[in-house]
């Protein structure tokens, strides 16, 4: 499959391309794309494990990386964000947020599949793609903290790492230098993602 063809003029192609050669080469299991589990229930929780401890830096540690490896060369600056994202488990079907909706953050994808959509003009097609696993969502608009540009949909049951307003105020204030170096790698992305 030719992936230039397949998702033309999206905002997200290279980044799609990078993260699906990344998922081949690390070996990503990809049971999370079945459908044979149900739906599970929307769950908004700390990184700890079922003992109440705090997990080991798996996530959403191989998930920054996995999104932010092309710019980073220090793997610690992942380490020192984990504390900051909270993760989220959405059912398939669940609408994320609706185009014009405040933003609630910024979200990297640790496993699933995101559809947006884009409504832009009367006149201009509706542009719709999908986001996989490490890529961002809402990333821009909740760094700025504007109205979301798109409606966002959970294609396939995903768990996300969310870094809310609040997350990024304190990120901001307890670790200044961390945060500027966050933001230029959340941009670094945006930028060449949509120049390619």
């Amino acid at each position: 499959m030719d992936l230039q063809e397949s998702l033309p003029h999206t905002p997200r192609r290279a980044q799609l391309r990078d993260a699906g050669w990344r998922t081949i080469a690390i070996g990503m299991p990809t049971s999370f794309l079945t459908r044979s589990s149900p739906p599970l229930p929307i769950s908004i929780g700390e990184n700890k494990n079922r003992r109440g401890t705090p997990a080991p830096l798996m996530e959403p540690f191989n998930a920054l990386e996995q999104a932010f490896s092309p710019y980073v060369g220090d793997r610690a600056i992942f380490e020192q964000l984990v504390p900051y994202f909270e993760r989220i488990t959405v059912p398939t079907g669940h609408v994320l947020w609706k185009q014009g909706d405040a933003a609630d953050g910024l979200y990297v994808i640790g496993t699933g599949v995101l559809r947006a959509t884009y409504r832009f003009a009367a006149h201009t097609p509706v542009i719709e793609e999908s986001m996989v696993p490490g890529t961002l969502a809402g990333e821009l608009s909740g760094l700025a903290g504007l109205a979301r540009n798109a409606t966002v949909v959970v294609e396939r049951t995903a768990v996300l790492w969310r870094l809310d307003g609040g997350a990024l105020r304190r990120l901001e204030t307890e670790r200044p230098e961390l945060a500027r170096t966050f933001t230029a790698l959340v941009l670094k992305g945006a930028c060449c993602n949509v120049r390619r």
